[in-house]
């Protein structure tokens, strides 16, 4: 009993651990907000390493646009 109890703990603690954190993106062309990096991805038809990539300043655009990390309201 001992032994499956604890499987389960770790299970569940694997589970929450394994869970990507989704980082909010705003397209500055059309002030449209993406809840991740793949959401944005699919909406320009585009790879969301390419956005991971314009984000870090490798490429200046992806397809015309241009993303910035979304920080909020005030932005």
């Amino acid at each position: 009993i001992w032994y499956s109890e604890n499987m389960l703990k770790m299970k569940e603690l694997l589970k929450n651990n394994n869970e990507i954190k989704k980082i909010k993106i705003k397209c500055n062309e059309n002030n449209e907000i993406y809840d991740s990096i793949n959401s944005a991805a699919k909406k320009i038809n585009t790879s969301p390493s390419n956005i991971t990539q314009h984000l870090k300043g490798k490429f200046k655009q992806i397809k015309g646009f241009t993303f910035s990390y979304y920080r909020g309201e005030n932005e």
